[in-house]
């Protein structure tokens, strides 16, 4: 199926979350279940095997992913069928053969003896990540003003889909990056409470790099709550949590 394609468009709309709730929910609708299934779980996997990729270089990658997945979000939602623009998996191919070409030119790819290319995590202390983000401008690579594209990044990532509930005045959730931190399907929330940036990370508790996580040698406070076989850390100058009671669970 070619990039021009309606129906192409709009399944990338629906695996990229940018459509609305009564758009996402009229293209369920129309689709054959199992297709929809097979496409989901194909691009979970693409998107992870880029991940697992790029996650052994010694370079800023997930920064390199983050900067990636925004450009691509802003030409598929922008871009018409009719114009010729691309769709979501011609650039995903494109992040592939990229990186690909990344990995021949550091050498750590041997193309003339094909062998298993060991890559791995190394989790990270969230205050660090914290201190890092406020120094790089505490800038989320995407917003949460799309509830089912909130909704599907957790289901996508920790395999629950989640929601957040109205929250007062002082409260504001900025967006979503991942920046690692537990595992990489560390989800992060930058928020801002009473004016003080305020960092969120959402995982699957039971992950081996928790500890190492949540460990804190800096004047900041890490906050730890764990729900529904998920564990939220909320790293804060604030004396208590102030966000993470304003995450809710949704039916699948």
């Amino acid at each position: 199926m070619n990039s021009g394609d309606p129906s192409e468009y709009k399944l990338d709309q629906f695996l990229d979350g940018t459509m609305s709730p009564k758009e996402a929910a009229q293209f369920k609708d129309g689709c054959d279940a199992r297709t929809l299934q097979e496409s989901t779980e194909l691009q979970s996997e693409i998107d992870e095997s880029l991940g697992r990729l790029l996650s052994g270089f010694e370079l800023n990658e997930q920064e390199i992913i983050d900067q990636f997945v925004e450009s691509k979000s802003t030409i598929v939602t922008n871009a018409k069928p009719e114009t010729g623009g691309m769709a979501r998996r011609t650039w995903i191919q494109i992040a592939v053969a990229a990186s690909l070409v990344l990995a021949s030119s550091l050498g750590i790819w041997n193309f003339w003896t094909p062998r298993q290319v060991a890559v791995g995590f190394t989790p990270a202390p969230l205050a660090g990540i914290y201190v890092d983000s406020v120094s790089r401008g505490f800038s989320p690579y995407y917003n949460c003003e799309d509830d089912t594209r909130f909704a599907n990044t957790f289901s996508r990532k920790l395999g629950q889909p989640m929601a957040l509930m109205d929250m007062p005045a002082n409260c504001k959730m900025l967006g979503i990056s991942t920046l690692g931190g537990i595992s990489r399907n560390t989800i992060a929330m930058l928020c801002v409470v009473d004016q003080q940036n305020v960092l969120v990370f959402v995982d699957r508790d039971g992950e081996p790099g928790i500890a190492t996580a949540i460990a804190n040698e800096s004047d900041l406070n890490v906050f730890v709550e764990r729900k529904n076989g998920l564990i939220f850390c909320e790293v804060t100058p604030h004396d208590s949590a102030k966000m993470i009671e304003f995450f809710e669970f949704i039916d699948n």
